[in-house]
């Protein structure tokens, strides 16, 4: 699934297996699944609510630098990267919780077998 300069109140996409790759997304809420396969979003404005999940591949997510939201992010087997402060209330080498500013929406990354990033978006 491809798709660029979406702009929705709500963008929900699940797909069995295949990639998902998004950019220039405008949406509060977004949910992201696949089965197998590779999740890039590149999200502008406001986020809400950001849940992205896929059984075995990499996901990377790049949110405005305004992302104010309660964090958990989980990968079995990869790495976790970010570059949003994050305080982080409880950590392993493969889950993370924490809250990046004020912690107003929710973001809920999980990867089977894969990398995480979530990265703040270049204004």
């Amino acid at each position: 699934v491809t798709g660029s300069e979406l702009q929705a109140s709500d963008i929900q996409i699940d797909t069995g297996s295949g990639d998902i790759e998004l950019t220039a997304v405008t949406s509060p809420v977004v949910a992201l699944e696949t089965g197998s396969g590779s999740v890039g979003a590149d999200l502008r404005g406001p986020v809400r609510e950001l849940a992205v999940e896929t059984g075995s591949g990499d996901i990377s997510v790049r949110a405005p630098a305004s992302l104010a939201a309660a964090v958990e992010i989980e990968t079995a087997s990869g790495g976790i990267e970010t570059d949003f402060e994050l305080q982080v209330t409880r950590h392993s080498r493969d889950h993370v919780v924490g809250q990046i500013g004020a912690g107003t929406g929710r973001v809920a990354i999980e990867t089977g077998s894969g990398d995480v990033r979530l990265l703040k978006r270049p204004n």
